[in-house]
């Protein structure tokens, strides 16, 4: 079994605004692996109760502990998971503070978000991070009706055309053993791959 650990980074001291964070060893070798920051949900959703529990692992609730994932999704896992995550000991061992709240949800319209600013691209910011020489992922599922992968790919295709990336690995099927798990290529800036 691999490390676990969560807590909160402070972002403004003056206002007291932290970011809650839960991190997840990598399983085997965990030294030799990226760090990988995964955020998704939104405007205001969860990415330990939506992703880490309901989406893509590594675990999901079963009402009383946490159970590895398997392979499938389970549609049902959403109230399994604010079950879990409503209850003190879970919220103690998270070192999670719901002050102000009175019951953690996997998504809060406490963020106010400006509708206008929902549909700001992102791919900007991307490639300002692969030209600092940081490796970037950028995954969208084949089967994602809210992000298709067909979106991702002509973006991912155009910022490699503007920052003059060449292709590493050109577009292909990626499998883990003998199962198809997605599609993938690679492109190489700066001495890296990604």
């Amino acid at each position: 079994m691999f490390q676990q650990y969560s807590g909160y980074i402070t972002v403004d001291e003056k206002k007291q605004k932290s970011l809650f964070y839960y991190f997840a060893e990598a399983e085997f070798d965990p030294f030799s692996k990226p760090l990988v920051l995964w955020l998704n949900g939104g405007p205001g959703c969860s990415s330990l109760g939506v992703g880490a529990f309901s989406e893509n692992g590594p675990f999901r609730p079963n009402g009383q502990v946490l159970i590895e994932v398997a392979e499938s999704i389970d549609v049902c896992v959403e109230d399994e998971t604010v079950n879990y995550l409503n209850r003190v000991d879970v919220q103690m061992a998270l070192h999670a503070r719901l002050v102000g709240v009175r019951r953690w949800s996997v998504c809060s319209n406490i963020l106010d978000y400006e509708l206008l600013d929902l549909e700001i691209p992102t791919i900007g910011a991307v490639g300002r991070l692969v030209k600092a020489g940081i490796p970037v992922l950028v995954y969208s599922g084949d089967q994602d009706s809210v992000i298709p992968l067909t979106g991702s790919r002509m973006l991912v295709n155009g910022l490699a055309k503007e920052l003059g990336l060449r292709t590493s690995v050109p577009y292909r099927v990626w499998f883990a053993g003998q199962q198809v798990i997605t599609r993938t290529s690679l492109y190489l800036c700066c001495g890296v791959v990604w």
